[in-house]
Parts: C-alpha cells; structure tokens; sequence
C-alpha cells in the first residue's frame, strides 16, 4: 500500500510537471506569435511606406528634369540641329540584283466557313434545285434593255451634274467640302505626315534656321555648288539669271551676315497636289556692292540693313536607307526663295 501511494503520488507530480511545461510552452508560443505578427505587420507598413516613398522620388526626378530641360532651353545656348534642306551624298543601300529563286506558284487557301456562309450554303442546297430559282439565275439582268436603258439615264444625269455651271450646283459641293472635306491646310499636313510619320514642325524650323545662315551667305557669294545641294533646279534656273547679270555688269555683294532671326510658318498649302510649307526669317547684313576694282558702287561699308527671307519648302516622296537599315526622313528642297529689304538699321 505504502508503494502504491508512492507510486500515485510520483505521478501526480508527473502529470503536474507535464501540465506545467505545456502550459510554459504555450505561452512562450503565444509570445512568438505575438512578435512575429507585430514584426510582419510592421515589415508590410515599413514596405508600404518604402514604395510610397521611392514612388514619390521617381516623380519628383521626372518633375525635375522636365524643370531642367526647360530651363536649359530657355537659357542655355541652343545646341544647332541638322540640315533639313541638303541633298544627302553619303553611301545609301542597295537592293541586290540577284533574281529571285523561290516559289512563285499561286496556293490555294481555304478560308474558314462562317455561320452566315454555312447557313447561306445550306439554303441553296436545299432550295437551289427548285424550278423558280433556276429560272431567276437564268435571268440576265446586264442584258436586260431596261436596266440597260436606266443606267445610262444615270450616266446622263451624273454628266449633266459634274458639267453644269448652276449656283445651286456650286452650293451643294461648297456644303459637301465643308462637311466632309479637309481643308488645304489638313490635307497638306496629312500627306506630309504619310511621307513621314515624325514630321514635327517645330523640327523643320530648327532645320531652316540651321541652313539659313549657308543658303543665305552662298546666295550673296554666287556659290552654284553649295546652292545646289539645297535647292530646286527651278529656282537655280531663275538665280543663275540673276548671278550672270551681276557677273556682266562686274558687281558684287558684301556678303556679311551679321544676325539671323528665328523663322516662322507664314503657310502650309498643296500646290499641283504637293505639300509646300513657307517659312520667313529675318537676316541683318551689310548693304554694300562694289565693282571689280573695289569701289563702291551701292550702299556703304556701315550700312547694315534688315532683309526678310521667304523660303517656299517641298518634302520629297521618299526618304534614304542607309546600309545600316536605318531610313532618313525625306528631304526638304527649297523650290522657291524671296527677298525683301528693309530699313537700315544704321
């Protein structure tokens, strides 16, 4: 009896010690979870507020350099752009002229069937054999007089209408263009942009103001060669006329640039269904002419006088492949220029 009380009592202890542990156990658990949640839950915040924050950095960087880049636009010196007028001389890709040895038979593809084609195909297997339709296919209809007769009624009335000189005709057309025609200035911009699809204006200008200074400076100094690198053979038809009066009568102009402006778009226009941008700028130069000997025949040597400049620009058809793939927008030549003289300046 005495060990069996031993025994009970030595388990008990047991039991309660066992008791005790798990109990310890699950609260040192209960303590673990309670960390690691409030650790995972401060993580998740501290990732949160790290994307916010580099969200927020990556916009004020874009902020910033938008803010930079006009800044250093509107104050810094302008970096000169490229000419937009000059014929490219430069190494261009070739197609080869080895013939082409592949397949040139014609293969048959077999369109999938619709549900409307499926159900129409149906109807005329079903339907097809019978008397009525077999007559109504053997029906001519183009053969018919009457038919035959209202269309030429038609093309009768459609002459009369394109050929009459009415005001109510002129009237219809006039709404017609307005409703659904573009105007001259759209369809121009369209076909430019089908020529080229990255046409900017803004471009074109920088180009102008690029070549001005060299178009206008090879004008002044009879320069045949660089002139006709930029320029239409019309318009150097109509300056060789006027370098060989200057040539006979033994003249020759100061060709002294001192300023040239901005251009600007003074209109965009189709002239023979061409698209033809003019363009203005104003040159500051030397007003001066002399004769072989040196003297001066017009002007003076501190005469500075203000002339304006109209270029009328036409974009080429195409542009060029280089051999590397990459394609060149198409050319800008000058077919028309003009000048006008302003007051001196001194």
């Amino acid at each position: 009896s005495s060990e069996a009380s031993s025994n009970n009592s030595n388990s008990e202890a047991s039991s309660s010690d066992g008791s005790d542990a798990f109990a310890g156990f699950k609260q040192s658990f209960g303590s673990f979870a309670s960390q690691f949640a409030s650790s995972s839950s401060s993580n998740a915040d501290e990732q949160g507020s790290t994307s916010r924050k580099e969200s927020l950095q990556k916009r004020m960087q874009q902020v910033l350099s938008n803010v930079r880049r006009e800044v250093s636009e509107a104050v810094l010196p302008r970096q000169e752009g490229y000419s937009l007028t000059r014929a490219y001389e430069g190494p261009a890709y070739e197609a080869p002229n080895t013939p082409y040895e592949g397949s040139t038979a014609l293969a048959a593809v077999k369109q999938p069937e619709t549900k409307f084609n499926k159900l129409l195909s149906d109807l005329y297997e079903k339907f097809g054999g019978h008397p009525i339709f077999a007559k109504l296919r053997g029906v001519g209809l183009t053969n018919n007089p009457v038919y035959r007769k209202g269309q030429e009624l038609a093309d009768d009335l459609r002459d009369k209408y394109e050929t009459s000189d009415h005001p109510a005709v002129h009237k219809v057309e006039d709404v017609k263009e307005r409703l659904f025609g573009m105007s001259e200035t759209a369809s121009a911009m369209a076909l430019i942009r089908s020529r080229d699809p990255r046409f900017d204006m803004s471009r074109l200008l920088q180009g102008v103001r690029f070549d001005a200074p060299i178009v206008v400076k090879a004008f002044l100094t009879h320069d045949v060669a660089t002139l006709k690198a930029h320029c239409g053979p019309e318009l150097l038809e109509r300056l060789d006329g006027t370098f060989r009066y200057f040539e006979q009568q033994g003249l020759f102009e100061d060709p002294t640039i001192l300023f040239t402006g901005e251009p600007e778009l003074v209109e965009l226009k189709l002239v023979e269904d061409e698209p033809l941008v003019v363009v203005q700028f104003a040159c500051q130069q030397l007003k001066c002419t002399r004769d072989k000997f040196g003297n001066v025949m017009d002007g003076s040597p501190n005469s500075i006088q203000r002339v304006i400049y109209f270029w009328g620009l036409q974009q080429e058809h195409a542009g060029t492949v280089l051999p590397d793939g990459r394609v060149l927008p198409p050319r800008w030549v000058i077919k028309d220029m003009m000048w006008q003289s302003m007051l001196a300046l001194v």
